[in-house]
């Protein structure tokens, strides 16, 4: 468990252990350094998704910058393409995060590119997303194409 404060917020994110970072097949179940850094943008200049609906790529099991964003923005839609991810993140989200702001943030399966799970996210906001951010998503070349192709579908 690493405990993270930003701005008056405390959170207690369950994550994959740094030992076994570097061998797990997973890069979800960390918390990257990266997504700290954007979590922090977001408490700082919370006008960024004020009002808005946001779509986080990639966010893994962490997800501090949808619970951040949840705080102010009108919907949040917090993704990841790996299912042990996204089982950690569900819990990380409804231990972390007041009762009033669990209906403002869902988290959903989301593989760039897969149609279907296009589909799936585009059905809880046809009119698209204002904001979308992403950290760390892209250390693998093959993964940039299908990661643009689907931030502009959505």
């Amino acid at each position: 468990i690493m405990e993270i404060n930003l701005r008056g917020w405390s959170f207690k994110i369950n994550l994959l252990s740094k030992e076994y970072q570097h061998t797990c097949k997973s890069t979800g179940l960390m918390l990257w350094e990266s997504a700290r850094l954007m979590a922090s943008v977001l408490a700082e200049n919370p006008n960024i998704v004020a009002g808005k609906r946001v779509l986080e790529l990639g966010c893994g099991s962490g997800g501090i910058c949808s619970m951040i964003a949840s705080r102010h923005a009108d919907q949040v839609v917090a993704t990841d393409g790996d299912d042990s991810s996204l089982d950690l993140l569900a819990k990380n989200v409804a231990s972390n995060i007041e009762s009033s702001l669990l209906n403002k943030l869902t988290t959903k399966k989301l593989e760039w590119g897969n149609k279907d799970h296009i589909e799936s996210i585009k059905e809880l906001s046809d009119r698209g997303f204002d904001v979308i951010i992403g950290t760390d998503v892209t250390y693998i070349a093959e993964a940039i194409l299908p990661l643009f192709a689907t931030a502009k579908e959505l």
